[in-house]
């Protein structure tokens, strides 16, 4: 589906873009776009024309942190490194 997005604007770090899209009639959302983070964070869906009125549904991102844990992706110890023979022949039992 096409989407439109129409800027209405910047405030306190967060763009907010009106969207509407082909392939969803009847409806429209605003979405709010965290600058900082280069993230969306809040997507507001509305009946069409009904914008600026109670949304039907919200959606928010919280708790998100952009670090991470170096930890996280470190390779376990004792890891072996194997060829890929050597995987398949695990993998079938041996043979």
């Amino acid at each position: 589906a096409k989407a439109v997005y129409e800027k209405l604007g910047t405030d306190g770090g967060l763009t907010k873009y009106k969207v509407t899209t082909d392939g969803d009639k009847g409806k429209e959302s605003i979405v709010y776009f965290d600058d900082a983070l280069g993230l969306p964070v809040k997507k507001e869906i509305f009946k069409a024309g009904e914008a600026g009125k109670s949304p039907e549904m919200t959606i928010t991102l919280s708790g998100f942190k952009a670090d991470t844990d170096e930890k996280l992706f470190a390779l376990p110890e004792g890891l072996k490194k194997i060829t890929a023979a050597e995987m398949k022949k695990l993998l079938s039992g041996g043979k």
